[in-house]
């Protein structure tokens, strides 16, 4: 036998933990085919979103949550292995092995074999399971054993799924962003610009501060704005809905109902010589808290809480309705005159969570009383026993913690204590979160003298009867069946006084309708939306809240639907797009409300008087690093800033929470810049404005399709035939993860040349083109060594070696072609270069990479080429179609700077 039964138990334990963790199953091949959407075309069935489901099935998150993270999982997961395919990378046997096992052990595989405490990690243990999982016959074992290795091998089969679609997402990222690179012209251009720093004057004008009275913005204006900025609002299709509530509230029938159970149980409560059996049998609490007169404020109106403060021991006050909307009883059990701080000293002894080294509640417990006891005897002092015995920093005080107020310094159950009508020198074994306390009240002070009381309480929430839950659906029911368009609806709802609430800009398959909650009900709502209702449509049935703990039905909604708007093809049909873009017309008629009201006044003091704000000076210089103004952003008024000279005053500017006026102090330009310093956090910088967008543009070309709504079945086989791969792509493709490492490390050279003597030799990306020439790593290691190259200075080189590469995948082909423009731009070849900027650009429609290529383009025309009207076209091109992009690389700036029009 491999592996012997001894070892069963360190399998079941590693089984537990690996089913916390979220799966992802490359390798599901559905049976069923029940299509609920599709990827590029690749159909998902409804039987891989619930094999993601069910691991997070005992979560507690609401199943629409669970259905929304597997969806994204699901597709997420199906697109990288598309892309990986593409672009003709994978993960190789040897290369799983390291991930598992050697030094560049996966992060997902470390997390779970490592211990938190000594933070070593458990290798043996993987070796054991990879031992077993690989194993076809468990007939040896066990029937129990038999199904614990192969719940065993299962999980063991999601988490290596789990690592290789990890390292797939690495390495994709890796050679999309090798494929941005910052030329010499462009480096000293951009870390020029953005290390000039700028000290102004300035008035900030709030927009509140300008009357809203003194601009009107038309439904014409709104509609020409959306048809001009389209871009700045397409998203996914989405629809709008009003609903009223018909709240299930307790008829005056219920609630005498109600009063006249909680007066016999009152009577009851009053007369019972047993308080806690009385307690537990009608599901009620004794607090074991000394409440004091404010303390108590929040339990209902001022006279019942001066009725409790006036109580003796044993009174019942009640039954009332408490704030929390419930009949309560409330039995004064005790009362004190309450210290208004105690001095106490403890000897903590931690419970710890160790198995080897636990002390258990009981050892730690007999442990104190013996303490207790010896002090009392007065065999040894409380505070030479703290300092002999205690585990916490009160060691040093000989346990004294001092006077405290009740005021939650301590934690509750241990300031309970303090605060429960003890008397000074009391002595007792108290339980916390941090352990077991011998606690010693030391002192106490009364200043105030102030009561305090301790209760047991019953209570019942005041909710509507099942025939009040049954009126309140009928009079629902009436509504819609009396009320079925969008004009009565709202008529009805005005004459019954009756709220309309409005939900805008809800997604297919969400499940959750701002102010109401989220859940099944609301799943519902969108779901009839989005399939059987027509703008207009009064929902022909009756939607209900529930509360989850009393599992009672709190209100019936009733929706209409208002606007339906496809996927991008945005409307002003939602009230949401209406309001901002009136908002964003509004702030520029603001700002020209100002000009004129300004006219020649070249004053920034007399100006600021006239709008009732401050002249400002800036604390420190503002620069494309700190581009803040007071609490806002405000990069515009930056790019203003650049144009102007020393002394100049500048026109109004649109910013981004109100109008500027600003004059130019002083500018200063950087002296002796560290280039390549400065060159990487220009790298660093452009990476961080195109990385986080990037995988949503590839999202977003993907033409995924959601039809969980609408799924149909289909007719396509459920098994594919799988082509191998030749021994010789497969030795490549083994042979080019080390290199691939290096080049994540920014190690060019080893990349490139590899290492070829010595215990860690390796092939470098030269020498796998040479001996792997004609597979599919061959061809990507010419991109590989081209950006090798590149980065080297090696420019002819890897001008040679990009050439030659030939990608699938578009948006790498584009990257391909900037990197060639960007190695004519360090050849001095401009118009070459710009030739190769605007075929990528020209190639793909990517969100995230294509503006980057005009920008580049704009900016040599601009820098080198003298052409800033071509620059400006780029620029243009760039705020038109990609919005985002532009605000991210301040092309509104760059318009300013080379125009001098704000």
């Amino acid at each position: 036998m491999n592996t012997p039964i001894s070892k069963m138990k360190h399998f079941i334990y590693f089984t537990i933990i690996l089913f916390f963790c979220s799966s992802y199953n490359n390798n599901l091949i559905s049976q069923k085919t029940e299509v609920i959407g599709t990827v590029n075309g690749e159909e998902i069935t409804r039987e891989q979103l619930l094999s993601f489901m069910e691991e997070l099935e005992d979560s507690h998150f609401l199943p629409e949550e669970i259905q929304k993270y597997a969806w994204e999982q699901l597709t997420t997961e199906v697109l990288i292995a598309q892309l990986s395919k593409n672009i003709e990378i994978d993960v190789s046997p040897a290369e799983m092995g390291e991930l598992f096992l050697g030094e560049n052990m996966s992060p997902i595989v470390r997390g779970q074999f490592t211990n938190r405490q000594t933070g070593e990690t458990n290798r043996e243990l993987i070796k054991q399971i990879i031992e077993v999982t690989e194993q076809s016959d468990y007939s040896q074992y066990s029937e129990e054993h038999q199904e614990q290795l192969k719940s065993m091998k299962k999980a063991w089969n999601t988490l290596k799924a789990r690592v290789k679609h990890k390292q797939l997402v690495n390495k994709l990222f890796t050679i999309y962003g090798q494929g941005t690179y910052i030329p010499k012209w462009m480096a000293k251009s951009e870390i020029q610009r953005n290390n000039i720093s700028f000290n102004l004057k300035y008035v900030h004008i709030p927009y509140s501060n300008i009357p809203k009275s003194s601009i009107e913005v038309s439904k014409q204006e709104v509609q020409e704005y959306l048809e001009q900025n389209i871009k700045l609002y397409q998203g996914p299709a989405t629809v709008g809905i009003e609903y009223i509530r018909f709240p299930v509230e307790p008829s005056a029938a219920d609630s005498l109902a109600y009063l006249e159970e909680m007066t016999a149980l009152a009577n009851e409560f009053k007369e019972t010589d047993n308080d806690s059996l009385f307690i537990l049998r009608n599901f009620g609490e004794i607090d074991p808290q000394f409440y004091t007169k404010e303390e108590m404020r929040h339990e209902g109106p001022d006279d019942i809480t001066d009725a409790l403060f006036k109580a003796k021991k044993g009174e019942i006050i009640g039954p009332y309705i408490s704030t929390k909307k419930e009949y309560k009883v409330i039995k004064v059990l005790d009362n004190i005159i309450l210290p208004d701080s105690v001095r106490s000293s403890h000897i903590l002894r931690r419970l710890h969570l160790d198995l080897n080294h636990e002390e258990s509640t009981a050892e730690a417990y007999r442990f104190l009383d013996s303490l207790r006891k010896a002090i009392i005897a007065k065999k040894i002092s409380f505070a030479d026993a703290a300092k002999k015995h205690g585990q916490d920093a009160t060691i040093h005080t000989g346990g004294d913690l001092g006077f405290h107020a009740k005021d939650g310094t301590f934690v509750p159950k241990f300031e309970n204590h303090l605060f429960s009508g003890k008397e000074k020198g009391n002595l007792e074994i108290v339980q916390t979160q941090f352990g077991l306390h011998l606690v010693q009240i030391t002192d106490q002070k009364f200043e105030t003298n102030a009561k305090a009381i301790r209760i047991a309480y019953i209570s019942t929430p005041l909710i509507g009867s099942e025939q009040t839950t049954a009126n309140t659906d009928q009079r629902a029911k009436n509504f819609i069946k009396e009320n079925t368009t969008l004009k009565s609806f709202r008529t009805a709802a005005d004459q019954l006084k009756l709220p309309i609430y409005t939900a805008n800009g809800l997604e297919e398959n969400s499940y959750e309708i701002l102010g109401l909650t989220k859940g099944s009900s609301c799943a519902e709502i969108i779901k009839w939306a989005y399939t059987s209702a027509k703008v207009g449509d009064v929902s022909n049935r009756i939607y209900y809240l529930e509360d989850p703990e009393l599992n009672i039905i709190t209100e019936f909604i009733v929706p209409v639907l208002i606007y339906k708007d496809k996927e991008n093809v945005p409307s002003l049909n939602n009230p949401s797009i209406y309001a901002e873009i009136e908002h964003t017309i509004g702030k520029q008629k603001k700002l020209e409300v100002v000009k004129k009201e300004i006219g020649t006044i070249s004053n920034l003091a007399t100006i600021a008087s006239k709008y009732s704000t401050k002249l400002a000076t800036t604390s420190q210089p503002i620069s494309y690093n700190n581009f803040r103004l007071g609490y806002s952003n405000e990069p515009k008024v930056l790019g203003v800033a650049a144009t102007l000279k020393e002394g100049q005053q500048s026109k109004p500017i649109l910013g981004n929470e109100g109008v500027y006026i600003i004059e130019l102090i002083s500018k200063k330009s950087p002296n002796n810049l560290d280039q390549e310093i400065h060159k990487s956090q220009l790298k660093q910088r452009i990476s961080m404005v195109i990385n986080p967008s990037l995988f949503d543009a590839l999202k977003k070309e993907a033409n995924i399709k959601d039809f969980r709504t609408k799924s149909y079945t289909s007719k396509k086989s459920p098994l594919e035939e799988i082509k191998e791969d030749s021994p010789s792509e497969r030795n490549a493709s083994e042979a080019v993860y080390t290199a691939q490492l290096n080049l994540e490390l920014d190690s060019l050279a080893l990349a490139l040349n590899g290492i070829k003597n010595g215990h860690n030799q390796f092939l470098g990306f030269s020498s796998i083109i040479t001996k792997y020439a004609g597979t599919k790593t061959a061809n990507l290691a010419h991109y590989y060594a081209g950006v090798c190259r590149l980065n080297l200075g090696q420019y002819s080189q890897a001008l040679e070696l990009l050439s030659a590469y030939q990608p699938k995948d578009l948006n790498l082909k584009a990257l391909t072609l900037s990197l060639i423009g960007d190695i004519y731009s360090e050849l001095g070849k401009f118009n070459k270069s710009l030739e190769h900027y605007n075929k990528a650009a020209n190639l793909v429609d990517n969100e995230a990479i294509t503006p980057y290529f005009l920008y580049k383009a704009g900016l040599l025309n601009e820098v080198e080429q003298k052409n800033v009207k071509k620059a400006k076209e780029y620029y243009l091109k760039i705020q038109k179609n990609y919005p985002y992009l532009a605000e991210k690389l301040f092309i509104e700036n760059c318009l300013i700077r080379i125009t001098d029009k704000y």
